[in-house]
């Protein structure tokens, strides 16, 4: 029979003493789907947080108390803050000097990327990528260079001005919660500009004159079809009744193609899936899904009847007119289109917007397009007339990747929206109002001065962050009372410790960095946080550099797509692949480490 819990009543299911081996087990299996991801990591993290509740790793009065943490309060609160700065049309006034400047890769990068790191010091760094991003692409265009050579160090700029502010970026905030834990007194606003303002300095001049000639150029400046560099394209073609094509193979097709595409998925008019073998002769009414690079699939357009695949009356509709367009639009985290399906049916009967194409990298889409879900970071080709395809990448968060026009003026919302941002920040800074109190109150000015439209506000803050840090951060002080932190530190000790907590210091680095890597930052500085204070601990020194050494590494996520989304969001603008992270990530993640180190050292001692 199962004890009672000297927690709240319910059953003690396992020995207290097995709870630390338990929950370094749990947290390998969580870090281990967090890779796979095959399920949202919010959904994982809320799992492990109810799995450890029920077995009384977590007690039960507190297994949901991380949904009230100031930390949790304070990210919400400055993305409310951040939205109202990018809808005020202040960002928009920083960044039209981009259009006029003819400089060099270098010099450009340069701007860009002070200008990102700038912006994400103070709002979401999503939210800063996004605004830059469209303007990248109209630079890259209007320089005849690939966009490639400048989107990766820009959104590495975006974490690396996240490292210089309490409020840049979520560890950060997570981590000062956990030394106000610890010590009672939180990091303030600019301590972290001390050791973080330096290595994002000299990151962004690596980036700008050494970093972006690491990057493939992936873009014939000669080719017309498809404005930027996305990669190869998915499509879905309609075989008409009495094509040309009936009777021929895929063989034939990639013949016109010069061998340039793939088949993924042949199906007949009522949906059946058929055979995609090359030597398959086609039927009147098949419907083929291809990729290919955007030529190639130009050139099956235009040598042979395929149709792409649409509705007729919506397309009759877009021909009668003359404001019709072709414009690409990269999917942002926070989209609502993200999961959806089925999405070319859904875009024909709201916005009368037809979808032409998609490119993903890294994995093929092998459904037709009424059966696929979109990722972060999808491309999409869409057709449609000019104000209904931008109602529709506004309402539906898909940014386009033709730069709109700059406002070149400040708006009344623009001076206001400057206003409570700067309030905000100065209650910080003069000790008025803790960060949660004091971004509580700009986010509601946001909203009462319809800066930020009341019905928009739950939708411009991104809850998956929210669930994860909600249900992390009780797992992350269960890392501490259950003795599991202990365990970690020991071997961290053993493996560093005696060659002196300077090296221990940089050990934790590393592996934080790693971590940030593969999982999401604030899971990885939730956790790594109370592991630093115990080896503060059992070392006799300062806790203060090892939180400082967990806050940078978990904002350095640069060897993945994965590791941050600024990184997922122009992997399909960009042309990326994989190991593309790894060419320009690794240098950088080494240069942060030998910067970093000594200046956490100086600015916060043992």
């Amino acid at each position: 029979m199962a004890k009672e819990s000297k927690y709240s009543g319910g059953p003690q299911l396992v020995p207290v003493h097995y709870h630390a081996t338990l929950l370094l087990l749990t947290l390998l299996l969580t870090f281990s789907l967090f890779i796979w991801n095959r399920w949202r990591y919010d959904l994982v993290s809320l799992a492990t947080l109810l799995f450890l509740s029920t077995v009384g790793v977590v007690p039960f009065s507190e297994a949901f108390l991380g949904f009230s943490h100031p930390a949790v309060i304070t990210v919400v609160a400055v993305l409310i803050i951040s939205k109202g700065i990018q809808n005020s049309g202040v960002l928009d006034y920083l960044s039209a000097s981009l259009a006029k400047n003819k400089f060099g890769v270098s010099q450009q990068l340069i701007f860009l990327c002070g200008i990102t790191a700038f912006l994400s010091a103070f709002i979401n760094n999503i939210g800063a990528l996004a605004v830059i991003l469209p303007l990248v692409m109209r630079a890259a265009k209007q320089q005849n260079r690939s966009p490639s050579l400048f989107l990766m160090p820009v959104a590495f700029s975006s974490l690396l001005g996240g490292l210089t502010t309490l409020i840049g970026t979520p560890p950060n905030i997570i981590v000062s919660a956990f030394r106000e834990e610890s010590s009672g007194m939180t990091f303030r606003l600019f301590d972290y500009s001390f050791a973080g303002l330096p290595t994002a300095i000299l990151g962004i001049v690596f980036l700008a004159f050494i970093g972006w000639r690491f990057l493939p150029v992936r873009k014939d400046p000669d080719k017309s079809f498809g404005a930027f560099d996305v990669g190869d394209y998915t499509t879905e073609l309609e075989i008409p009744e009495e094509s040309e094509m009936i009777g021929k193979t895929f063989v034939d097709l990639q013949n016109i193609a010069d061998g340039e595409l793939v088949l993924l998925v042949r199906a007949n008019k009522e949906g059946k899936r058929l055979s995609t073998r090359k030597s398959v002769k086609f039927k009147a009414k098949d419907i083929l899904v291809i990729e290919g690079p955007p030529e190639a699939l130009k050139t099956v357009l235009d040598k042979t009847d395929l149709q792409i695949v649409s509705n007729e009356e919506l397309e009759k509709k877009i021909k009668d007119k003359e404001a019709h367009l072709i414009e690409e639009g990269v999917l942002l985290p926070e989209s609502r289109l993200i999961g959806r399906m089925p999405l070319a049916k859904t875009l024909r009967k709201r916005y009368e917007v037809a979808l032409l194409a998609v490119a993903r990298q890294g994995n093929k889409i092998r459904q037709r397009f009424n059966q696929m879900r979109l990722n972060t970071g999808d491309v999409l080709l869409l057709r449609g007339e000019k104000d209904a395809v931008a109602e529709m990448m506004r309402e539906t968060g898909c940014l386009p990747l033709e730069s709109r026009d700059i406002q070149v003026g400040l708006s009344k919302n623009s001076y206001s929206a400057i206003i409570i941002f700067l309030l905000s920040i100065g209650f910080v800074l003069l000790g008025i109002f803790p960060p949660q109190i004091a971004f509580s109150i700009g986010a509601v000015l946001m909203v009462a001065m319809e800066i930020v439209p009341v019905r928009s506000v739950y939708a411009n803050v991104d809850w998956s962050i929210i669930v994860l840090l909600g249900s992390l951060l009780p797992v992350g002080r269960a890392l501490e009372t259950s003795g599991a932190a202990q365990m970690i530190v020991e071997s961290l000790l053993q493996v560093g410790g005696s060659l002196g907590p300077e090296w221990v210091l940089a050990l934790l680095l590393i592996t934080v960095m790693f971590l940030s890597d593969l999982v999401n930052n604030a899971a990885a500085a939730a956790l790594a946080a109370p592991i630093a204070l115990r080896v503060a601990s059992s070392l006799g020194v300062s806790s203060d550099p090892f939180l400082m050494a967990v806050a940078i590494g978990a904002s350095c996520a640069f060897l993945t797509p994965i590791g941050h989304q600024s990184n997922t969001l122009v992997m399909g603008p960009g042309g990326y692949r994989f190991t593309d992270y790894w060419r320009l990530g690794l240098p950088l993640e080494i240069l942060i480490v030998l910067v970093s180190l000594p200046t956490i050292l100086y600015f916060w001692p043992f």
